[in-house]
């Protein structure tokens, strides 16, 4: 634990992040990440947040770049680059409240991180793959695949799915309220007929099984009875994933991923797949939705309007006619 005065200014940053509507893996995140930072202070018997300087953050900037997970392994440049972003919020909210004159971290650089998707999308034989190892014989595999179907028909984040409560499914309307998204904005999601059928027949026969004095009108609930965590949605299609021996790596963000590719590739709008990721930017969108070359063409052939008359296209005349031959035009002047 941070010393009381280290730990005034954290506990202050917390309650900025609540009260500035960060993402609430943001409020969870940032606080922790931090905790090691103040404990390298502590080491350096810096126990005052006014007393760090420009070389104490560059120090631990330098040992962050040198460090190795437990297996040997460098920390990936998303892993540092949230770290820093921490940093740098920190020590501007610190300036910000005037717990600190200047800004000893306005000059640290975060690694630069890929744009490509970390995660490659499944393809359409994979995810039903994925989908037939999970059995729903029974109560728990029911729920799973239920789960598995939602993260893949709607492309909403695991987050979004653990918050998930019983209200905000619309069967009838086949529509899912996500009331929290990233940054705290919500929007109205289009359920998928094979999700909406499984969450019905969750709904219905499995959950009334599971339901507990802690359930409250969470929708998907762990064997207790409780709110399933997102770390315990993650093992369990880690689980499934090696059940079914795809050999990409499956996580949620990867069925998000999957199921924004999969929707361009079918020629949905870029546009309204934006509003179901619930992205702001259309650039974000667009690394979703990355795809061949190929792909593309095939959604021109299939949706363009002149496509549509192929058959009717002339071959190339064996003589060129006036038509077809364009005269070098010689500039004026010469």
């Amino acid at each position: 634990m941070p010393s009381a005065r280290l730990d005034k200014p954290l506990s202050a940053f917390s309650e900025y992040l609540k009260g500035q509507n960060y993402a609430r893996r943001t409020q969870e995140e940032y606080p922790r990440l931090l905790a090691p930072f103040l404990a390298f202070l502590e080491k350096r018997k810096i126990m005052d947040i006014t007393r760090v300087k420009r070389e104490h953050l560059y120090a631990w900037h330098a040992s962050l770049i040198n460090a190795h997970k437990k297996d040997g392994n460098p920390y990936h440049a998303g892993t540092l680059s949230l770290k820093i972003a921490a940093l740098k919020t920190f020590f501007a909210f610190l300036v910000e409240r005037d717990f600190i004159l200047t800004d000893p971290a306005s000059s640290l650089k975060s690694p630069r991180v890929p744009q490509e998707m970390k995660r490659e999308p499944l393809t359409e034989k994979e995810v039903n793959t994925l989908l037939k190892v999970i059995p729903t014989n029974t109560p728990l595999g029911y729920r799973d695949r239920a789960m598995v179907e939602v993260l893949y028909g709607t492309g909403i984040r695991v987050t979004e799915l653990a918050d998930l409560l019983t209200s905000d499914v619309h069967l009838t309307e086949k529509v899912l309220v996500v009331r929290k998204g990233k940054g705290g904005k919500g929007r109205m999601v289009p359920l998928s007929t094979w999700a909406a059928s499984y969450v019905k027949g969750y709904l219905k026969t499995i959950r009334p099984q599971m339901e507990g004095e802690r359930s409250g009108q969470v929708l998907f609930l762990n064997h207790l009875g409780w709110k399933l965590t997102r770390k315990g949605i993650c093992f369990l299609l880690k689980r499934y994933a090696k059940a079914s021996r795809i050999e990409k790596t499956v996580t949620p963000h990867t069925l998000r991923h999957t199921f924004a590719t999969h929707l361009l590739k079918r020629g949905a709008d870029i546009r309204a797949i934006q509003e179901m990721l619930g992205h702001e930017k259309i650039t974000t969108t667009q690394r979703y939705t990355k795809v061949e070359i190929s792909d593309l063409q095939a959604v021109l052939r299939k949706c363009h309007p002149r496509e549509r008359y192929r058959s009717k296209i002339p071959d190339l005349p064996s003589v060129l006619t006036g038509f077809y031959h364009v005269e070098r035009l010689e500039p004026e002047g010469e």
